[in-house]
């Protein structure tokens, strides 16, 4: 079986360029968040079995804001859309990619024991959100508003899955 021992992305917002624009902080955790989730999908994807997660800060900083717990006992944010991954597919078992339409990115397919598929959406570029899509962070994205170019999910019948991955168009 594989395990994630040791492996992480590797993150770090905490540097002297943070306060320059165009490097917004916000921004910033955000984008980390995303690269997070992404990783966690590609082992996930390559069947790894066990993570191990010994600590949980970003590279050059031991700060209370980038632990585990942010200052005010909340989770930071890649803390928190890593947390909404595994929620979504705790119990699941990836089943493939496929290709967003128009080439905009990836969905990875993963499937739970209910009859239910969740699909994370791995666009490269805008996406228009269907009905029922939520963002990196599990907040509703409404029709008409554009999915960034970050992870959302959609939670479909698995039967409906391939009409769903076919449906996610550009904008």
């Amino acid at each position: 079986p594989l395990w994630n021992t040791e492996g992480g992305p590797g993150a770090s917002v905490n540097h002297f360029y943070r306060h320059l624009p165009p490097f917004d902080a916000a921004d910033q955790a955000t984008a980390i968040a995303d690269h997070v989730v992404r990783f966690f999908v590609s082992h996930l994807a390559a069947n790894v079995q066990k993570f191990f997660l010994y600590t949980f800060h970003t590279w050059g900083s031991w700060k209370k804001e980038w632990t585990m717990m942010a200052h005010d006992g909340t989770l930071p944010p890649h803390a928190s859309a890593l947390s909404n991954l595994f929620w979504h597919l705790e119990g699941s078992k990836f089943v493939a990619y496929a290709k967003l339409p128009e080439n905009r990115g990836w969905v990875a397919r993963f499937d739970r024991p209910d009859g239910t598929a969740v699909l994370v959406m791995l666009p490269d570029a805008p996406l228009v959100p269907p009905p029922g899509a939520l963002d990196l962070y599990g907040n509703p994205l409404h029709p008409g508003s554009p999915l960034t170019a970050n992870v959302g999910y959609l939670t479909v019948p698995a039967a409906e899955a391939d009409a769903a991955i076919a449906g996610l168009g550009g904008r």
